[in-house]
């Protein structure tokens, strides 16, 4: 468990800010951290299933892509607005 807060940490600032902007600020870079990483997830997915299985493995990375940059992106969004 210690091992996912600390990956977590990492991607993501959840660091209490000192002041409103520097909230504000930490929030928006969660947000976008979150989108960019799991548009990476979703396109990493696809390819990595495609050239293993073919068309078959671009579907199910496609479809895994999709769920974890759904996740991703919900959990920069919910650090952003902590």
């Amino acid at each position: 468990m210690k091992q996912m807060k600390d990956g977590f940490d990492m991607v993501y600032n959840t660091k209490k800010p000192a002041t409103v902007a520097g909230g504000l600020s930490s929030g928006l870079g969660n947000m976008g951290k979150g989108v960019l990483a799991g548009g990476a997830a979703w396109v990493a997915m696809t390819a990595v299933g495609a050239k293993e299985h073919g068309a078959k493995g671009a579907a199910k990375g496609f479809a895994g892509g999709l769920v974890a940059a759904v996740g991703l992106s919900c959990a920069g969004v919910a650090t952003g607005v902590y």
